[in-house]
C-alpha cells in the first residue's frame, strides 16, 4: 500500500491578492448533529477566507438523506465530525432545527443548484482555480463542455468519478496526484451520498486544495442527465417531491423510506427535548430559612 503523503508546501493553492475577513457563524446542535448558521454570502466568506488563508476545509451539508445515514454509519459520524462547516441543505433540516428550538431561517438554506453557479462566476473573477472530480466519463464530457462555455476565463479541471477508490490503490493514487499537480482553489466532488463523503475523509490529508465541497449529482443536473427541479420548489420545501416523481425507482427509499424510519425517533427527541426545555423553564421552589420561613428566589 503506497504511503499517505502530506500536501507539500510548493503545491498549495497560492492566496489571492487580498485576504477576506470572515466570522464563523452560530452552531446549531439537534438530533447528534451539527449545523452551521451559514447563508450563501457567509458561505462564499468562509471559501475566500480559507483560499486568502492557505487554509484546507471541507463545507459539508446535511439533509435528510444525510441524516440518516450518519445515524446507522460510523464513517459518515467521523466525517462529519472532522467537518469544518456543515450548511443546511434543503427545508426540512430548516424545519427540524426549529422543532428543536435551533436558530435556523429559511436564508440558511443552501442548495448546490443554487449557489454553483454564483460561486464560479466569483471563482472567475477572482481568478480561483477549481477541479470537478465526479460523474461518468460521459457526463464528465459534456460538463467540461458546459464550463467551457458559460464560464470561459474560470480555470477548471475536471476528472471523472468511477475509479478505484481504495486508498493506495493505483487509480486512487494517480487521481490524487492529478488534484495536487493541479493544486485547485477549490475542489467538488460530486459522486453521490455517502461515496463522496467517504472518499474525502480517507483522503482528506492529501487533497491540494483550499476549500472542498461535497456536491452530490450535480453534474448531472447541469448537463441535463437529471431532471433539474424548478427553482420555487426549494424555498417551499417541496424540491424532493419532483426529483421523486422523476425518478421513483431510484429515489423512493431516499424519500419515502428513510423519513418513514427516522420519524419515531425524530418524534421521541423532540419530546424529550420539549420536556428539557420545560425543566430548564420552570421556576424554582422557595427555599426555606432557618426560622420556617422562606427564603426569596
Amino acid at each position: 500500500m503506497t504511503a499517505r503523503r502530506a500536501v507539500p508546501d510548493e503545491r498549495k493553492p497560492a492566496p489571492p491578492a487580498s485576504a477576506a475577513v470572515f466570522t464563523p457563524p452560530g452552531k446549531c446542535e439537534f438530533l447528534g448533529i451539527r449545523v452551521d448558521a451559514l447563508t450563501v454570502p457567509s458561505m462564499f466568506d468562509a471559501t475566500a477566507a480559507a483560499i486568502a488563508g492557505r487554509q484546507r476545509v471541507v463545507i459539508a451539508n446535511h439533509n435528510l438523506h444525510s441524516i440518516y445515514l450518519q445515524r446507522r454509519s460510523a464513517g459518515m459520524r467521523r466525517f462529519f465530525a472532522r467537518a469544518d462547516y456543515v450548511h443546511a441543505d434543503g427545508m426540512w433540516v430548516v424545519h427540524l432545527a426549529r422543532l428543536f428550538g435551533q436558530p435556523l431561517s429559511r436564508a440558511n438554506r443552501i442548495t448546490s443548484l443554487d449557489f454553483l453557479g454564483p460561486l464560479l462566476e466569483l471563482a472567475q473573477r477572482e481568478s480561483w482555480r477549481v477541479f470537478f472530480l465526479g460523474g461518468t466519463a460521459s457526463v464528465t464530457e459534456r460538463f467540461e463542455r458546459y464550463i467551457r462555455a458559460t464560464y470561459p476565463a474560470l480555470s477548471s479541471r475536471h476528472h471523472d468519478g468511477y475509479f478505484d477508490m481504495r486508498p493506495g490503490a493505483a487509480e486512487n493514487e494517480k487521481v490524487l496526484t492529478e488534484i495536487q499537480s493541479y493544486a485547485p482553489h477549490i475542489l467538488f466532488v460530486c459522486m453521490g451520498m455517502p461515496r463522496q463523503e467517504r472518499w474525502i475523509h480517507a483522503n482528506r490529508d492529501q487533497l491540494a486544495a483550499n476549500v472542498t465541497f461535497p456536491l452530490g449529482g450535480i453534474m448531472d443536473y447541469l448537463v441535463g442527465e437529471t431532471a433539474t427541479p424548478p427553482r420555487w420548489t426549494g424555498p417551499l420545501g417541496v424540491e424532493w417531491a419532483y426529483r421523486l416523481l422523476h425518478d421513483p425507482r431510484r429515489l423512493a427509499g431516499r424519500y419515502i423510506w428513510e423519513p418513514i424510519c427516522l420519524a419515531p425517533w425524530i418524534a421521541r427527541e423532540a419530546v424529550l427535548a420539549q420536556r428539557r426545555r420545560g425543566r430548564r423553564s420552570r421556576p424554582r421552589s422557595p427555599v426555606a430559612s432557618p426560622t420556617g420561613g422562606h427564603h426569596p428566589d
